[in-house]
């Protein structure tokens, strides 16, 4: 689903969502004992891209929870300035500004930063480009060739679209397994898209998100499923949108490559 979020956070959940961010587990690398097993591997893109998104509060009523965040910081920013006097002048400051910033963004006079015209449009070109790349396929690749210019891996004989179609009702696991392969790691991008970053501009940072399941050719099942997920820097809209996508298909190339040195090595090295 390709959604566009239109109301601000409230200001008294950004505490516990930052905190949620900062302890967002990472992939766990592979045990030893299973990376034991996997011999020989195949790379399989496993179906099209899951969600597309675009999160953009670029709105002036939007505008609330970013200019909170600000006035809270400059509170903050006084507050270490001030030695001893630190916390009376947080105390000061932060119930007075903080509320005062909330009610100019709902100024109703106040335009929107982006129109919701340009939104849309950027919406609808950027839905129609994330379903048409090919983005699982893309990182499959991505994956295979980095496999090549690594020696360590040389043992798995890692490859992908080497093995001939399924017929009969067979699956790709069956057909691996005729062809002596040990394992298939199942690709699929399950969303793509864009969110939005607090700044004076607004900004936007491309994410990708990819599910890899390791599965046994032998007994069809899965010995190993895990997401790896890619959050790119932060760009004004008019940097990633301003000369028709041309700087999607770098980012995405980008995100390929990380996802790929990521997946590589919790699965095969680390």
């Amino acid at each position: 689903m390709f959604t566009h979020r239109k109301g601000p956070l409230p200001v008294f959940l950004l505490p516990g969502i930052l905190l949620v961010a900062s302890c967002a587990s990472e992939p766990k690398p592979v045990s030893p004992d299973l990376r034991e097993r996997l011999g020989k591997v195949y790379l399989n893109s496993a179906g099209s891209t899951g969600e597309t998104f675009f999160h953009a509060d670029f709105e002036s009523n939007s505008m609330m929870g970013k200019n909170a965040v600000e006035a809270l910081d400059q509170c903050l920013g006084g507050a270490l300035m001030s030695g001893s006097l630190a916390p009376v002048v947080l105390m000061v400051c932060a119930p007075i500004n903080v509320p005062a910033a909330m009610m100019k963004a709902r100024n109703p006079n106040s335009k929107p930063e982006i129109s919701e015209e340009t939104l849309a449009d950027i919406e609808t070109k950027t839905n129609a480009f994330l379903k048409n790349a090919d983005l699982s396929p893309a990182l499959v690749a991505t994956i295979d060739e980095q496999s090549q210019h690594n020696a360590y891996l040389a043992k798995y004989e890692i490859s992908h679209g080497t093995l001939p179609l399924p017929e009969n009702g067979e699956t790709i696991v069956e057909v691996a397994a005729q062809w002596d392969y040990q394992t298939v790691a199942e690709i699929r991008i399950i969303e793509a898209g864009f969110e939005s970053d607090a700044g004076k501009a607004p900004l936007l940072h491309f994410s990708m998100t990819a599910e890899v399941k390791l599965v046994e050719t032998k007994s069809g099942s899965v010995m190993d499923k895990q997401e790896y997920r890619y959050d790119g820097t932060q760009q004004p809209y008019n940097i990633w949108f301003g000369d028709d996508l041309q700087r999607l298909p770098k980012e995405i190339a980008t995100a390929n490559r990380t996802l790929a040195s990521n997946i590589l090595s919790a699965i095969f090295i680390k």
